[in-house]
């Protein structure tokens, strides 16, 4: 690390940031993570989180997808008990999201309890 970045940086800065940093001189610690950085300086661009909405209807189609699952196949269910996002994708034809699972794996259980 050269001697400016030495002595002129204080707190964090991420590896590929200090190496950008050093082979480009400059030293702007403003942005706050280092997708943003990256992003300033033309590297990748951070993505835009996605509001969470979903609907009722939403959930119903996962849920019912659950109830199609094979408890006994790993590939259908994770080590911690919840079926796989990619399981039920698979069922539906759409990308399931781990929040999109969590809500339907909810409404499933309660389902099920009833």
């Amino acid at each position: 690390m050269n001697e400016y970045l030495k002595n002129n940086v204080t707190g964090v800065i991420f590896p590929a940031t200090a190496h950008l940093l050093k082979n480009r001189g400059n030293l702007d610690l403003s942005y706050a993570t280092e997708k943003e950085y990256l992003a300033q300086m033309g590297g990748e661009k951070p993505k835009e989180e996605e509001p969470a909405e979903l609907d009722a209807n939403r959930i119903t189609e996962l849920a019912e997808a659950i109830a199609t699952l094979d408890r006994d196949n790993p590939k259908h269910y994770l080590a911690d008990g919840k079926p796989d996002a990619r399981a039920i994708s698979s069922v539906v034809g759409s990308r399931v999201t781990k929040e999109e699972r969590d809500l339907a794996w909810d409404a499933f259980k309660e389902q099920s309890e009833e």
